[in-house]
């Protein structure tokens, strides 16, 4: 399943709250990492959201629009 990348970037914001707010230093370091992890798969999940559409716009171009 690939993940969109709101949903990553939901769960980046989520993590770095969690990182700024909690009371242990542990829980803070690893929410940290979470948040940088979750906002590389955000930037990973953008750029094949954007060879979908590019691709999409290929393919409508070379067969024209679909009539529904």
């Amino acid at each position: 399943m690939e993940l969109s990348s709101i949903l990553c970037r939901v769960q980046a914001a989520y993590h770095r709250h969690r990182a700024t707010n909690a009371p242990l230093e542990n829980v803070r370091t690893v929410a940290g990492k979470a948040a940088k992890a979750w906002e590389q798969e955000a930037v990973s999940a953008e750029r094949r959201e954007a060879r979908r559409e590019r691709r999409r716009a290929m393919a409508e171009a070379v067969q024209g629009p679909q009539i529904s």
